[in-house]
């Protein structure tokens, strides 16, 4: 019981740090403008459903192509050096002049004055985005987990971390309470073993004295019947 009770707490520890690196890693990457990574690879969730579709307009140029990405899809992308390590029909993830992050396909690349940038354009869309300039791509799509997004956009909220604190108040509360109340179990129970050697030393020494005393009385006896 006492592993067990070491597992879940444990358990709990790593969730924590797993929730509280996860919103430091996304608030630090917000307020940096997306420049902060980790060892290259950016998350971020799908907000729309510009990619979950192929529209009319698009499905002769992506035919053959099956990558959709739904929303509240959590993403992966990975840093991108140059403008070469792009090609047509990538999905990148472009920060615009508002501090918005959007995920969508490159359409086309364009090399203006000596400049990289990409047309991007989404795969529900009818329209393109226009040009985005090279430094504005933070990175290219890797992998996905479905679904899982609403979770991540839910702790990262004003409301979640709320809530996230509530909850984990309470769990390391009842923590505390199981570990004090199996400190008192301990406690009573070395005070109950100390009190069973104090019985027992008393049981011996009074065993003893009777075996003394029936002995002599034995002894006694027997003499006064050797001499009768």
């Amino acid at each position: 019981m006492k592993v067990l009770f070491n597992i879940y707490k444990w358990f709990i520890y790593i969730i924590l740090i797993l929730i509280i690196g996860s919103s430091l890693w996304n608030i630090i990457d917000r307020a940096s403008g997306y420049n902060f990574s980790c060892f290259g690879l950016r998350s971020c969730v799908i907000s729309s459903d510009s990619m979950s579709y192929v529209s009319e307009s698009n499905k002769e140029s992506l035919e053959g192509i099956d990558n959709r990405l739904y929303k509240n899809d959590l993403i992966f992308n990975m840093e991108v050096n140059s403008i070469d390590d792009l090609k047509v029909n990538d999905v990148v993830t472009y920060v615009t002049d508002n501090n918005q992050l959007v995920t969508h396909r490159v359409y086309e690349i364009v090399i203006k004055d000596d400049k990289g940038y990409v047309v991007t354009k989404g795969d529900a869309n009818n329209t393109v985005d226009g040009l985005i300039p090279f430094e504005n791509i933070k990175g290219k799509y890797v992998a996905k987990i479905p679904g899982i997004g609403i979770i991540t956009l839910y702790i990262n909220s004003y409301y979640g971390l709320f809530g996230i604190s509530f909850v984990l108040f309470f769990i390391f509360l009842g923590l505390y309470i199981a570990e004090d109340k199996k400190d008192d179990e301990e406690n009573n129970n070395n005070k109950d073993n100390v009190i069973d050697k104090k019985q027992n030393k008393y049981y011996l020494s009074f065993k003893n004295i009777f075996n003394d005393e029936f002995n002599k009385y034995i002894n006694d006896n027997t003499e006064d019947v050797n001499n009768a």
